[in-house]
């Protein structure tokens, strides 16, 4: 690197001007005092990244038959022949194939420019022959050759080759031994002595998972390949990790750790091959391949894992997340939270789920979710016993989980027995262990569904009679047909319900009925005189012969009369009555899927006449209302009695009371001309109208 500093100054005409260049000579001089450490350090920088430490590499090829499918036209030979641009002339190249067993086919040696048709020839010379994959064989033979001519402050690499999976032959033990074997006892040794193991999984065929493992075991790098047409670009990138050049990093980001911190992990994003790096606040860089041992470095295909134990507090830079599109982050409070109920009902599946937490955001990323394995394990704490139960969830859309890849790693589980329990879910990582602890309780099963077959309870199958068809109503054959419960009319079905449901109110329980057709039927089931935590109904009940799939349902009201409901597993049931039954027919029938009646369009004709006779009705009506006079109301004239008409009624009052009186009698005749008389001469008062 060389640095050119020109300056221009003119001739001073005064003292001002003499005055204006002393400052320029003292300024200039300052910025060379600033300036010079800092280009002098790029420069050795830039000079001594052009050499970096030599290099052992070992090629370790899979040369299994598989690889003649996966690999037709040998395309990984004539990638590998790119390692003459990759390796300097202080670097040395072996070549191992292995299946059942390794062979050397290029011992530990330099690879001279006029050697490479001796390298082509011995490339040429490896058959994919083997019928087994056995991969430990294959990484202790370039161990073995590494250890055989060693050579201080080198870099010592091997580059492992394979479309397959851990497949030994029977006579070296089985394939989890054999992986056992390789990542207890053979990886740490690698690692220890600094070698590290670049994988490339060729197909999706390979054990993609183990061969990370490796990688990640040994602080090396895992690759991938889809098809044999992209080994080109993959090995650029494989070799280039493995040698790196002096290209610089293209983007940097930083993020700020707390004082209080246990540790940090870094998750980054990156295009396949990037070379990401760290530097902590003091100035210290790492790499995948420059760190301290409590660095925990794991790199994937297209991002990469860091975690940090009890990191340095200040601003951490992230450098290498190009392209644009790519991304870090900082995990510094990762934390497993666990969704579970307190209670569970025995024999009846609960969803259990787990999920990172970056304090209180989830964490969703696939490629994360991919690197987590969670497992749970059940043990009770009312008595003294091993763990009953255990399993892993996953984040794969399956078994429960309705999403794959969210961060949410679900599992349906089911306990029988009562009693009390903790649950304990780990996650782990390559780079992190997480744990919870949740007590919860299993209470008895709010309702049971049993069948009384001939006044003997059970669940399991009745064997037919022989001679007796298996068709039922004719909708379902033999084979759908075996394993139910076969009774006539008197078989009685009977829900058990637990002692809790006795201090609950509104109790109801319904006997649900599917038929062969798919009709739905809803059958209530009384409470037993005998047991008051039984209910129960006949198979009379069913609206006919034929099979059914019945199960029950249980409402009621809690506590705070909050509503409680249960139900039980489905039952297959037969229904064939006795040779004389009495008719029986189905109490409540709901749901029936019969197709509906279809509407009658109405014709021209139809609608032509109910107009008319609306019209008609119209008109008629209009005119009675209009013909119809007012009645008005006239109020009638109050009506005073004389008081001679009155006295005269007195009297004849008096003789009706002492003897009777004929119609004929004077006296009468003579009351009869007195009133008429006094009501011509005294005209009526006229009415008053009553004030409203």
């Amino acid at each position: 690197m060389k640095l050119r500093i020109c300056t221009f100054f003119r001739s001073p005409g005064n003292v001002q001007g003499a005055w204006r260049q002393a400052v320029g000579r003292l300024l200039l001089s300052a910025a060379l005092a600033i300036l010079s450490p800092l280009l002098w350090a790029s420069a050795e920088q830039e000079e001594g990244s052009k050499k970096p430490k030599p290099v052992d590499v070992v090629l370790l090829f899979d040369t299994s038959g598989s690889m003649l499918k996966t690999d037709p036209l040998q395309l990984r030979y004539q990638g590998v022949k790119q390692v003459s641009n990759f390796l300097g002339k202080s670097d040395r190249l072996a070549v191992i194939g292995f299946s059942d067993q390794a062979r050397i086919f290029r011992p530990l040696k330099r690879i001279a420019p006029d050697s490479l048709a001796e390298f082509e020839s011995e490339m040429g010379a490896i058959r994919s022959e083997g019928q087994y994959t056995d991969i430990l064989e294959g990484i202790q033979a370039a161990q073995r050759l590494l250890e055989s001519d060693p050579r201080a402050g080198v870099e010592r690499a091997v580059v492992l080759i394979s479309d397959g999976k851990m497949e030994p032959t029977p006579a070296k033990g089985l394939p989890f031994a054999r992986t056992l074997e390789l990542v207890h006892d053979v990886l740490p040794i690698l690692k220890s002595k600094e070698t590290r193991v670049y994988t490339l999984a060729l197909s999706e065929h390979a054990d993609r998972p183990l061969l990370r493992e490796i990688a990640g075991a040994t602080d090396g790098v895992s690759f991938y390949a889809a098809s044999a047409s992209e080994l080109k670009q993959v090995f650029e990138q494989l070799f280039e990790a493995m040698v790196p050049t002096t290209a610089q990093p293209v983007a940097i980001r930083s993020f700020h750790v707390e004082e209080a911190a246990e540790e940090a992990s870094f998750f980054v994003s990156h295009s396949a091959g990037a070379k990401i790096s760290l530097t902590a606040p003091n100035g210290d860089h790492i790499s995948p391949i420059h760190k301290p041992d409590h660095v925990r470095w794991f790199t994937g295909e297209k991002f990469s894992f860091v975690t940090i134990p009890e990191p340095e507090s200040g601003d951490w830079e992230v450098e290498g997340i190009e392209p644009a599109d790519s991304f870090a982050a900082l995990l510094g409070n990762l934390k497993l939270a666990v969704d579970w109920p307190v209670t569970i009902r025995s024999e009846e599946p609960a969803l259990m789920q787990a999920r990172l937490y970056e304090g209180d955001k989830p964490i969703s990323l696939p490629e994360m979710s991919s690197l987590v394995r969670v497992g749970y394990q059940v043990a009770p704490t009312d008595r003294i016993s091993a763990p009953i139960l255990d399993g892993s969830l996953n984040d794969e859309g399956r078994s429960g989980d309705k999403v794959a890849g969210d961060g949410i790693f679900s599992g349906e589980v089911s306990l029988k027995e009562i009693g009390e329990y903790r649950l304990t879910i780990s996650a782990k990582s390559p780079n992190f262990t997480r744990a919870q602890q949740v007590s919860f309780r299993v209470k008895p099963r709010l309702l049971v569904l049993e069948a009384e077959l001939g006044g003997h309870p059970g669940q399991h199958e009745a064997e037919p009679e022989a001679g007796e068809s298996e068709h039922g109503s004719g909708h379902q054959g033999d084979e759908g047909e075996r394993g139910a419960l076969r009774g006539d009319e008197h078989t009685i079905f009977k829900a058990l319900v637990s002692r809790e449901v006795a201090n609950m109110r509104d109790v109801s329980v319904t006997l649900i009925a599917r038929s062969a057709d798919r009709k739905r039927y809803e059958i209530p089931l009384k409470r037993s005189a005998e047991d008051p935590y039984v209910y129960e109904v006949h198979a009379g009940a069913l609206p006919k012969d034929g099979r059914y799939t019945l199960s029950a349902e249980l409402r009621a009201q809690g506590k705070n009369r909050l509503g409680v409901s249960g139900s039980t597993p489905e039952l297959a049931f037969i229904r064939k009555v006795s040779p004389h039954p009495a008719e029986t027919r189905a109490t409540v029938v709901v749901q029936e899927q019969e197709p509906a009646a279809k509407e009658q369009p109405l014709t021209l004709v139809t609608v032509g006449i109910i107009t008319l006779l609306n019209v008609a009705l119209g008109i008629a009506a209009y005119v009675f209302l209009w013909k119809k006079r007012p009645v008005r109301s006239t109020p009638a004239p109050k009506y005073i009695p004389q008081r001679s008409l009155l006295d005269a009624i007195g009297e004849l009052e008096g003789k009706v009371a002492k003897s009777e009186i004929a119609l004929d009698d004077p006296l009468l005749e003579q009351m009869r001309a007195r009133a008429s008389s006094q009501a011509s001469e005294t005209p009526p008062e006229p009415a008053k109208e009553a004030s409203p």
